[in-house]
């Protein structure tokens, strides 16, 4: 087919250059022709006119008109029987050359149809992959003229041109393909020659299948992982760089109003807690802030408007109150008590009692170890207690600086809607629920009761 279509390339040449040779041809011999005449004119000699007749000249005639007081000539031009001949002869021989043009181009063209839709363009574009192939990126919106210039910038195709455009985008036009192109990447084989036809045609062939899809990863994140349990989760799937990420996660504007609201306190992480636990699916060829403002738009989404209603009802920010909601997520193991012990955890804050403001809940202190070390520690012993750390319920009061974690939505709802009662205290019982009690003679009893388990 190759060959064909350069037949006819050669073919179409030719008969151009004929043509263009005839009309060159014609116009050259009127004017030496003209040419000859004005020489013989100039050198022959004048005559006078005879008696009784008035001189005429074939070029021109004038007369005189009295306008107004003042005299007006008006020139009329004559074309002499040459130039009119040589106009209809010109015309008549671009009618002839338009006829014969149109019969010579449908036979080529029936002929080349014929012969383009006789090759199996499918089976000659074969197999594409990463083995023979190499990635071309066409992005929305690409019209034919841009496909082209990209590949012109990719040396695939030449930046031969016609009237201005490349012979691509004309043959795209031609066999009738524009618009069916569809943006994303394609393979492109590396060993063959698409400048010709034939790879005209399968390069309209490849852009017009669907795109590779790009490598994707699936991940759950479970209520409760940590900001660093989160990477870690990223990492087992061969996705993302950690420290970029990290860059990204601590100073990247994603242009969130709740992520503006937060600090600028010594937590660990500016985005702990908000790192929505939920079930993405994620494009590994996008950078790490893409990846981050999908968890952070989902957790836009699902902190509704009557979220933020509650928030100026209880006059806490939303930085508490997720700050709340990963310690009911860290110390709530049944669904039912999450209320329960974000009830508990007010009426410490709002305690009169000073020493209840100490919160006391063991997974602040894992979560130190963990930034400190990369690991939990278990058991806790009390000299554990005793760290200095502002994550550190037992040695300072209130709220730790952020949250522990990321916590799930039914957290975040039990930390805007408590369970109101007078509990300030609660014990793990050893089958995932809790003892709660008003008074610590109650606590501790319940300590007692549930050591052993």
């Amino acid at each position: 087919m190759k060959e064909f279509f350069q037949k006819i390339w050669n073919s179409f040449r030719e008969f151009f250059g004929m043509i263009s040779e005839v009309i060159s041809g014609t116009i050259h011999k009127f004017k030496e022709k003209n040419d000859m005449k004005k020489q013989k004119k100039k050198n022959s000699p004048m005559k006078k006119p005879l008696p009784g007749k008035k001189k005429t000249s074939n070029v021109k005639t004038t007369r005189e008109k009295q306008s107004r007081g003042r005299t007006v000539r008006t020139v009329k031009l004559r074309k002499s029987n040459a130039q009119i001949i040589a106009g209809r002869i010109f015309w008549l021989s671009f009618l002839v050359i338009l006829v014969i043009l149109g019969v010579f181009t449908y036979k080529l063209t029936n002929n080349f149809v014929k012969d383009r839709d006789a090759t199996d363009i499918k089976s000659l574009v074969g197999v594409l992959d990463e083995t023979n192939s190499s990635k071309l990126y066409i992005p929305l919106g690409s019209d034919t003229g841009d496909i082209a210039e990209i590949l012109i910038e990719n040396e695939i195709i030449s930046d031969d041109r016609i009237l201005g455009f490349t012979l691509f985008e004309l043959y795209s036009m031609l066999m009738g393909n524009d618009g069916g192109y569809k943006s994303g990447n394609h393979w492109i084989n590396d060993s063959i020659d698409y400048n010709n036809p034939v790879g005209y045609d399968m390069l309209i062939y490849i852009f017009s299948q669907n795109p590779i899809q790009n490598p994707t990863a699936r991940i759950f994140f479970a209520e409760g992982l940590t900001y660093r349990q989160t990477v870690n989760r990223f990492l087992e799937n061969e996705f993302l760089d950690e420290e970029r990420f990290a860059e990204v996660a601590n100073n990247y504007d994603f242009g969130y109003e709740f992520l503006d609201q937060i600090p600028n306190n010594n937590r660990y992480n500016r985005l702990e807690g908000y790192l929505f636990p939920d079930t993405y699916i994620f494009d590994k060829t996008k950078p790490e802030e893409e990846a981050i403002d999908k968890m952070l738009a989902n957790f836009e989404t699902k902190f509704k408007e009557l979220y933020k209603k509650r928030l100026e009802e209880l006059g806490m920010t939303m930085d508490e109150i997720i700050i709340i909601a990963s310690l009911v997520e860290k110390e709530a193991m049944i669904d039912t008590e999450r209320d329960t012990i974000a009830g508990v955890i007010y009426n410490r804050l709002e305690s009169s009692e000073g020493f209840l403001n100490y919160l006391q809940i063991d997974a602040t202190i894992q979560y130190y170890y963990l930034n400190e070390t990369g690991k939990v520690k278990e058991p806790l012993l009390t000299e554990d207690t005793l760290i200095d750390s502002p994550y550190n319920t037992y040695k300072y009061p209130g709220l730790p600086p952020g949250p522990i974690c990321n916590p799930g939505e039914k957290s975040i709802i039990a930390a805007l809607f408590p369970e109101e009662h007078n509990y300030y205290y609660y014990v793990a019982k050893g089958d995932g629920s809790h003892a709660f009690a008003s008074t610590l003679q109650q606590h501790n009893n319940n300590v007692i009761k549930y050591s052993g388990n």
